[in-house]
């Protein structure tokens, strides 16, 4: 008997990740596109491409490629074709369904990236087919999906709204890179998490940030954890406040949304120990009293892994493309 496979390619603001997996959700095979932001479109296409063609030539060693499902970080184009509006503007407008369908030779569907991973979490995960699911991806922006009955629920290009952009400061002087002015992803997301520990080092100089900082290395999250882990108070602090913010955001979405269980996952997801208490509290504190608070609200233990079980949810478990 010939074995089904299915490839997943993330696309992120940072990277590509890429994934070619079995029935069981197991990756076979893996890719990974760095560099995105410096390259244009074209190079970047071509990257993604050659890493795909290679993952393919497996696929057809190992069984047949049933399917590639796409994540972007942003909208839908109306036929589900080409992202729009999304943290690889390079790509926007493509018809990246055309183009990679004609390269690989098999089906090729998009969808929100948040929406991929919920669809993988929801059907692999510890808590499988929870009848309403939530997932808020924390990267360099913030992705918010929600499954329910098994599909993910599309508001606007495909996606839940926005709704990493709900206002959780509105006195705030940040913006996020939609102009938003103190959304969630302007307070909280990895960017911005980025860019006030960058500001604190210039203000407390004297403090391992700030040494950081005149080193001439750039602050990364790798930083951020390992300062917390040290006890350094500023960094905890910082976290600390980064928890409330998500904690407000996450109170918006158990007031709206109602979800049954709320999954964690992105990179961000590495900072967890020195922000989730505080996002806990700041949920409970938020949201309405006389309705239940979700039954559990849970860490992705294995969030690499997502994209590719969402494309093996969509091609391997539902049939091709079946997430409408």
């Amino acid at each position: 008997m010939v074995s089904e496979l299915a490839m997943a390619i993330d696309i992120g603001g940072g990277s590509v990740k890429l994934a070619l997996a079995d029935a069981a959700a197991n990756e076979l095979a893996t890719g990974t596109v760095e560099g995105v932001p410096d390259l244009g479109r074209d190079a970047l296409l071509a990257a993604i491409g050659s890493s795909a063609i290679g993952l393919a030539a497996t696929a057809r060693q190992r069984g047949r490629l049933a399917g590639v499902a796409i994540g972007v970080p942003g909208h839908l184009s109306a036929d589900r074709r080409a992202s729009l509006n999304s943290n690889v503007p390079a790509l926007d407008g493509i018809d990246l369904a055309g183009h990679f369908g004609a390269l690989l030779g098999c089906a090729v569907r998009l969808e929100n990236d948040a929406n991929l991973a919920a669809l993988g979490e929801w059907s692999f995960g510890p808590r499988a087919a929870a009848s309403r699911f939530m997932m808020v991806t924390l990267g360099t922006g913030i992705g918010v999906a929600l499954i329910e009955s098994g599909r993910p629920v599309g508001v606007v290009g495909g996606t839940l709204g926005d709704s990493g952009h709900v206002i959780v400061d509105p006195a705030g002087e940040r913006f996020c890179r939609l102009g938003c002015r103190g959304c969630l992803e302007s307070m909280a997301s990895g960017v911005a998490l980025i860019e006030e520990a960058q500001r604190l080092s210039g203000e407390q100089p004297d403090t391992a940030l700030g040494r950081l900082a005149r080193s001439g290395r750039e602050i990364a999250g790798a930083d951020l954890a390992a300062l917390g882990a040290a006890g350094d108070q500023a960094v905890l602090a910082l976290l600390s406040r980064t928890g409330r913010w998500l904690g407000l955001g996450l109170a918006s979405y158990v007031n709206i949304f109602a979800p049954q269980v709320i999954c964690i996952g992105g990179g961000m997801s590495r900072l967890r120990p020195y922000f989730e208490e505080p996002m806990i509290e700041a949920m409970h504190e938020g949201r309405i009293k006389n309705r239940p608070a979700p039954e559990s609200i849970y860490f992705s233990g294995d969030y690499d892994r997502a994209a590719a079980r969402g494309a093996v949810a969509m091609f391997l478990l539902r049939g091709e493309g079946d997430v409408g």
